[in-house]
Order: structure tokens, then C-alpha cells, then sequence
């Protein structure tokens, strides 16, 4: 709950959630397996989501909101939907395979798997409030213009699964073309993130590595009540050249001239894995496992226990 003076923090965590709007009976807005307006200091994580229009949705004042170690695939629409945001918002260790649609400004993505389109639009024509951190007290406003994103850290797959372009929008890509081909945006900065069968990479990136000949051979296994994740590492994995995220390491985000920190302001280092795993703090693994190393992997990702 939320006042002037701050946010008691909130939390959304461990549930397996599917099969939303299967029938298509009806249509409209609000269709997705987690919805918020407002999400202040709101963390989302744990969760597996799938079998949905769309996974996450955070629309409208996602601030100080953190999506965590969440696993997302075959959502129609996209596993993480994020509508008119000014953030700053964080989008970490996360198993995304039905990509991203990003009409907002302020994230940070960081050691997530998306195999998926991205999809990064402006919204010019709507007006949507930002606040001062870990309060409901009205900064400001502003239209979405995209970009002040951090982009580290992630694994980029150009896979089968085609996102449901709904809007038509115009900005779109496997891997950060989105970014890319999008233009008059904030800055964006990207580093450390390793681009499998062609995924396109972003054109500032620096410590990034490019395979396009190598396709991972991602894919989703249900089998006994549990969740597995089938895919393949190549020697890149090994050779990137990665640094430990920290709330220092993100910066000040441009709208609310602040950085992300937890919920109580003190600092976010990003250094365990999807697992709970710490990582190593000089040169993390690429994605959302510390534990990588070349060859077929496959992974137990729901349940964790």
C-alpha cells in the first residue's frame, strides 16, 4: 500500500499461473496472467507464467518495480508487456520465450534468456505520471519517447516463436534491432549480452559476443509435473566479458533523476542467479544461471524446489 510519504512493499511470488483467456470469448484490455496499475515498489518474482494473452503487464507507474527469476512461454501476446512506464523498473534473471513489448522508458534488463521478438514503441499521445521514489507524490508527467534503458548481462535468441504484433507496431526484432531501427529515443546502453542464430545486437554494445551460426536449440519440456529448459552453449559463454550490476553500475534514470535501489533506498547488487546461486562478483555468467558452461543443458526451472 501506497501514501504520500512512501510504499509499504509488496510481493508476488511463486505462483503457477496458466491458461487466461483460453476461449477468447471476450476481448478488451487487462487480459494477462499478472496485472498491475501503479506497480510502486512492487517485486514480481518466482512465478511461472504460461498459456496466457500476456504474462507480466505492468501498466502505468511501474517505479521502483522489480521483476525477478519469473519463467514465461507461449503467451500470445508477450511474456512481459510493459505500457506507458517512466520507471525505473527492473527486469532481472528472468526465462522470457514469447518476448517482450516495450511501450515504456526506465528499464533495466539484466542476465534474462529472451528468445522471443522485442518490441520497443513510443506512445507520443499519452501523458502518464511519474513520482517522486517510493512515494505516490506526483513528480510529473510526460509522454513515452522510449529509451533510458540498461540493457546487460542477457542471452538473445532468435527462436520459432513469432510474437503477436496485435498493434501493428513498428519497432521490432529478435535480439535489441528494436532498439536499433527506433528513432529519437532516450539513450540506451548495452554490454555483456551474447547473441545466438541471429539475433541482432545492439550498435553500442561493448563486451558483447555475436554467434550467429549457433541456434541454442531452445525449447520448453513438460514432462511429470514439472518445467524443463532444453538448450545448448556454445564456447561463447566462457569468453564474455561481464561485470556484477549494481544500483551504481545502472545510474541515474532520466525522468526521475535517480537511480533504482530497493525498496527501503538502500543499494540493488544483482549478484545471485535465477536459482538463488551467488555469482561471481568480477565476472558473472551470462543469463539468468551462473552455473553455464558449453554443451546441452537441460534444466529443471519449475518447481524449484
Amino acid at each position: 500500500m501506497c501514501g504520500s510519504m512512501g510504499c509499504a512493499f509488496s510481493t508476488v511470488t511463486g505462483n503457477h499461473i496458466y491458461n487466461i483467456w483460453t476461449k477468447r470469448m471476450y476481448s478488451g484490455a487487462e487480459m494477462g496472467a499478472i496485472k498491475f496499475h501503479g506497480a510502486i515498489d512492487v517485486e514480481i518474482s518466482h512465478n511461472c507464467l504460461h498459456d496466457n494473452d500476456k504474462g507480466i503487464w505492468i501498466d502505468w507507474m511501474a517505479q521502483g518495480t522489480r521483476l525477478s527469476s519469473n519463467v514465461c512461454y507461449n503467451n500470445d501476446f508477450a511474456d512481459l508487456f510493459a505500457e506507458v512506464n517512466h520507471g525505473p523498473y527492473l527486469v532481472d534473471n528472468n526465462i522470457f520465450m514469447s518476448g517482450i513489448h516495450n511501450w515504456s522508458q526506465g528499464g533495466a534488463y539484466v542476465h534474462n534468456i529472451i528468445a522471443g521478438r522485442t518490441i520497443v514503441d513510443p506512445v507520443s499521445n499519452r501523458y502518464t505520471p511519474y513520482h517522486f521514489p517510493h512515494s505516490t507524490e506526483l513528480m510529473g508527467v510526460s509522454n513515452i519517447v522510449c529509451g533510458d534503458d540498461r540493457i546487460y548481462n542477457s542471452i538473445y535468441i532468435k527462436g520459432e516463436y513469432e510474437i503477436d504484433n496485435q498493434w501493428n507496431r513498428r519497432n521490432t526484432g529478435f535480439g535489441l534491432d528494436a532498439y536499433n531501427l527506433a528513432e529519437n529515443i532516450l539513450p540506451v546502453s548495452a554490454g555483456g549480452n551474447l547473441y545466438y542464430n541471429g539475433a541482432k545486437p545492439f550498435k553500442d554494445g561493448s563486451g558483447s559476443s555475436v554467434a550467429d551460426a549457433f541456434d541454442p536449440g531452445i525449447e520448453i519440456i513438460e514432462k511429470e509435473g514439472a518445467i524443463y529448459l532444453k538448450l545448448s552453449f556454445d564456447e561463447s559463454v566462457m569468453e564474455m566479458d561481464t561485470e556484477l550490476i549494481t544500483s551504481k553500475t545502472l545510474g541515474l534514470f532520466v525522468m526521475v533523476r535517480d537511480r533504482f535501489e530497493n525498496p527501503d533506498g538502500t543499494s540493488v547488487e544483482l549478484n545471485a542467479d535465477f536459482f538463488g546461486n551467488r555469482r561471481n562478483a568480477d565476472n558473472p555468467a551470462v543469463g539468468p544461471f551462473e552455473s553455464t558452461e558449453p554443451g546441452e543443458k537441460l534444466i529443471k526451472i519449475w518447481p524449484k524446489e
